[in-house]
């Protein structure tokens, strides 16, 4: 890789406004290499597609296919065009760093992991633009335990990290603060709650205004209500108590807490809400210092503000104001800074995914290590889109040579040694034959995972076969990957599609079992969602007793 290389970062927030683009040129192989930001823009989304996101909102369902294809295809278009304008050629770009658009993000609770769900399809992406191109960059970290955000931070301590420590916090639709000590090893990052999503919310409910509080304007002409405030404290104090790393979402501060607050006010001035919003913000904000930042950091005196929440004066004369009472400064990241400072985080973190670094950092999300992020669309050997389909019949030779492979992969060291070597590849070939010409039950359908012209991964799906649990029970069959293909993203992509699968069927719940002691197996169910529950039973491998555990997942 040169020293010297140019690298484009994508950005589209959970309020759905638009994309933010920066060319970025990149000095440096090191960890804190130095960055001089080229270009930014800021493209609206057209106001069909923002319904159609907002209308997407939650797990994948069918809409999500397509609006990861459509909007791959105009961000593509947007970056050609970007670079046009700045005449620079596709071919000197050395990445390109999508975050995606978000229509899902759920944080770790009561022992479940996070999910997640980004649009914006990577391989058309690259096909749009010519340009290596990096995505999906929340869930490897989810895998590893975290809550796969806030990613932002590395890039923070890379931009603005020195000996004298100091923060930074983005206001988009939700606040976020890094904090950074001169070692990246004691940055403290997390989510303080809201920026612009209630204030957006409760704005678009005042008569003939945007859905914004547009140059705070809004929120100027309201009074704060306690009643209201009070309301939004009560329903959020568990989160809000909740120390780091933790992140928010749509669930956290969106449609679910915004139709609580007008059911109980239905009465409440829109404008009143809207002032309410801000100064909720505000003390998030604020409390978030108190609590977890200055007890940790007490000689923090400066915070570097960015994001579009910068652009209401109204909030930001309250949260300079209450800032000001524990001697914290403020600061606001002025031009492309900042409002593309997020867009450039992307475009360091692909960079870094370039190089095979690390792009997390597991103190801010609470993952179990740093780990590369994203996947890699370069039209080389990484992982393309790969197409899921059902199996048949000519498939059943590249999935019993597929079975027996990752058996003898994954249960080594589990299973013993003799009962793998003995596996037969032929007779595993001939039983997928039969099993796809007569399954052994009719709703069996066998999903095959193809890339390149070749099957890397196969899945099997029907209705729960366990008599103690209901109709409303999907099970997972089996899911299995050819060795060399596992940690490329295949088997995420399959097990998502099964989940789907189950949804779009109607299924309320799914089901799994797993070989008890295959603990990277386990982790990777649960990445997925499933978590174990009371029940095992004992299974038989010639003269080799073990024991397998059920896991399970809501639909």
């Amino acid at each position: 890789m040169p020293e010297t290389r140019l690298a484009i970062g994508l950005m589209s927030g959970m309020s759905m406004d638009g994309l933010d683009l920066a060319l970025v040129r990149i000095h440096g192989l090191g960890e804190r290499v130095q960055v001089e930001l080229l270009a930014s823009a800021g493209e609206p989304y057209p106001a069909a597609l923002k319904a159609r996101l907002q209308a997407a909102r939650g797990p994948a369902g069918p809409e999500a296919r397509a609006l990861d294809e459509d909007l791959a295809r105009l961000w593509g278009s947007q970056v050609s065009a970007f670079l046009a304008s700045h005449g620079v050629a596709a071919g000197d770009v050395a990445v390109l760093g999508s975050h995606g658009q978000t229509l899902d993000h759920r944080p770790r609770q009561d022992g479940r992991p996070a999910e997640t769900l980004q649009v914006g399809c990577g391989r058309i992406l690259h096909e749009a633009t010519g340009i290596p191109t990096v995505v999906d960059f929340r869930q490897a970290d989810i895998e590893a335990g975290g809550e796969g955000a806030p990613l932002v931070p590395l890039a923070d301590w890379i931009l603005y990290g020195a000996e004298q420590t100091s923060a930074c916090h983005n206001l988009g639709s939700i606040a976020n603060v890094t904090v950074l000590p001169p070692s990246l090893d004691d940055v403290l990052a997390f989510d303080t709650g809201p920026a612009n999503m209630l204030i957006d919310a409760f704005a678009g409910r005042c008569p003939g205004a945007p859905a914004m509080d547009m140059d705070g304007a809004l929120s100027a002409a309201g009074a704060i209500d306690d009643d209201v405030l009070l309301t939004l404290y009560v329903k959020r104090a568990a989160w809000l108590a909740q120390p780091p790393p933790k992140s928010a979402g749509y669930g956290t501060f969106g449609p679910e807490l915004i139709e609580a607050v007008l059911a109980a006010h239905p009465d409440t001035p829109p404008h009143d809400l809207v002032r309410t919003a801000v100064e909720f913000t505000a003390r998030t904000i604020h409390e978030a210092y108190e609590r977890f930042v200055l007890t940790s950091f007490p000689d923090l005196d400066l915070v570097r503000f960015s994001g579009g929440g910068c652009r209401n004066p109204t909030l930001m004369r309250a949260i300079t104001a209450k800032l000001a009472t524990c001697g914290v400064r403020v600061e606001v990241l002025e031009g492309d800074w900042g409002d593309a400072k997020e867009a450039v985080a992307f475009a360091l973190l692909a960079d870094r995914t370039l190089r095979g670094l690390p792009g997390n950092v597991p103190a801010a999300t609470g993952a179990t290590a740093a780990v590369v992020l994203g996947t890699l669309y370069d039209g080389g050997g990484a992982m393309g889109e790969p197409t899921i389909r059902e199996a048949v019949l000519a498939d059943a030779e590249a999935i019993g040579r597929l079975h027996t492979r990752a058996w003898q992969a994954a249960y080594r060291g589990i299973l013993p040694q003799e009962i793998l070597d003995g596996l037969d590849v032929d007779e595993r070939v001939e039983q997928r034959r039969k099993a796809l010409i007569e399954p052994f039950r009719p709703d069996v359908v066998n999903w095959v995972l193809e890339d390149g012209g070749t099957v890397r991964g196969w899945a099997a799906t029907s209705a729960a076969r366990d008599e103690d649990l209901g109709d409303d029970t999907f099970e997972l069959l089996a899911i299995y990957l050819r060795p060399e293909d596992v940690g490329l993203g295949y088997g995420r992509r399959l097990i998502q599609h099964c989940v789907a699968q189950g949804r779009e069927q109607g299924f309320c719940e799914m089901t799994m079992w797993v070989l008890k002691g295959n603990e990277r197996a386990q982790r990777f169910y649960g990445a997925a969602g499933f978590e174990a529950d009371p029940r095992v039973s004992p299974v038989e491998f010639g003269e080799t007793g073990a024991l397998k555990l059920r896991m399970r997942r809501d639909l």
